[in-house]
């Protein structure tokens, strides 16, 4: 079975709000599993962010805040890969 996404990558090559849709149903099925009492079912989200700090496009501390603003959710558990510029 399929237990969560993880987004990897280089942040700047593939930012995070390219995957905004995703993030957006994936939230929506994960309320509607709570919803439905089946939080054991829920998808978990893991976003690499963080992991550089350049000039130009969302990286460092602005890429773990909008991957945390776009994929977090109470009803989403969220982990944030590397995020050493945090």
């Amino acid at each position: 079975p399929v237990v969560g996404i993880d987004l990897a990558g280089g942040e700047e090559e593939n930012p995070v709000t390219d995957f905004a849709p995703m993030f957006e149903r994936i939230r929506s099925f994960n309320r509607w599993q709570m919803q439905s009492g089946h939080a054991s079912k829920r998808l978990g989200v893991t976003v690499h962010a963080g992991e550089t700090q350049r000039s130009g496009g969302l990286s460092g501390a602005d890429s773990i805040r909008e991957s945390i603003r776009l994929a977090w959710d109470p009803a989403t558990p969220l982990r944030i890969g590397h995020g050493i510029q945090a």
